[in-house]
């Protein structure tokens, strides 16, 4: 199989087929949820595999993001932390501290985990299990909002947040032959945008059809995400979807695809209040942007000057090439 997440194909057959409760339709959600009379406790779960900096860091907001899209209010985290066998115990501290500064910026507390040394691995693998929990339970058991033709598409913030700035600090030295250092260190600076928290509060508020974390895959996969989950087609423009300058110079400088980059820090929804969801994002100071409108029928069209094209199923996202771009 590629390197990467499953395939749709590959999960569906291979995963979800087996695993499905048997008096419901699908297994399939962000987040696990059971709800405890008048309270919906959830988790969510994120493992970390490219061979980056900050790891910790990322897994435990990746996870907390997946629980923010579903109106969840986070509150603990365990860690699962696998080294090899190679590895110093200064790489277990770092990783320990990054874990440490993502829960304290969230305001969760780190309520246990396991870590474990093995030679079955190259490379460190960080997991974070994220707990919490939500009084709507009316939410969690209502029938989903569906979708309807014209309603607007709506991303906030901007194209490869996350994946751009793991780039910018794994590649510098690579970046510096290209690029000014302060472009390099913007782009560095953007893993501060990587929560999602106010812009969900906003769409649960607005009763979106579909909310979605941007995440591994980028834009491309989110969207493709879109049409599986909220059963739609749509058309996109391409040149709505919102990039930073620093990340087209970061991106175009390794020849990367920001669209396919992962993008944790952006959320997508799919709402039929577009001027309201525009006013209250506006309010709070998220840039966001309406990239396209849900149509009839199942296409997924992306539209790039007036030309019109199926949007591919997701391809693994390009922070797995990390290796390869330090060396380019």
């Amino acid at each position: 199989m590629r390197i990467g997440k499953a395939t749709e194909s590959i999960l569906n057959r291979s995963v979800l087929k087996l695993i499905r409760d048997k008096n419901k339709k699908s297994a399939v959600s962000n987040c696990a949820y059971s709800i405890d009379g008048e309270e919906i406790l959830a988790s969510a779960i994120s493992t970390i595999t490219a061979p980056v900096q900050n790891v910790g860091y990322y897994a435990v907001y990746n996870a907390i993001n997946n629980l923010y899209a579903d109106g969840i209010t986070p509150q603990m985290t365990m860690i699962n932390i696998m080294l090899p066998a190679e590895a110093e115990e200064s790489e277990l501290k770092q990783i320990s501290r990054d874990c440490k500064r993502a829960a304290d910026e969230l305001g969760i507390s780190i309520r246990g985990g396991h870590t474990e040394v093995t030679d079955a691995l190259t490379r460190p693998l960080v997991t974070a299990v994220v707990s919490g929990s939500s009084r709507d339970t009316a939410s969690a058991q209502k029938h989903p909002v569906k979708a309807k033709a014209g309603d607007a598409i709506i991303m906030t913030k901007c194209a490869g947040i996350e994946g751009s700035a793991i780039l910018a600090d794994e590649c510098h030295d690579r970046l510096k032959e290209r690029l000014p250092e302060y472009i390099i260190s913007e782009t560095s600076g953007l893993k501060k945008y990587i929560s999602v928290k106010e812009e969900a509060l906003i769409a649960r508020d607005l009763k979106a059809s579909f909310i979605h974390d941007v995440s591994s895959g980028g834009i491309f996969a989110a969207l493709w995400e879109l049409g599986t989950k909220a059963g739609c087609g749509f058309q996109v423009n391409l040149k709505e979807i919102p990039m930073r300058q620093e990340i087209i110079e970061v991106t175009n400088c390794l020849m990367v695809n920001p669209y396919e980059l992962s993008s944790n820090g952006s959320l997508l929804f799919i709402t039929d209040e577009e001027e309201i969801a525009m006013r209250r994002l506006e309010d709070v100071g998220i840039p966001a942007a309406i990239i396209g409108r849900v149509c009839e029928g199942n296409d997924r069209l992306i539209i790039n000057d007036g030309e019109k094209r199926f949007l591919d199923k997701p391809a693994a996202d390009e922070l797995l090439r990390v290796d390869e771009l330090r060396r380019i």
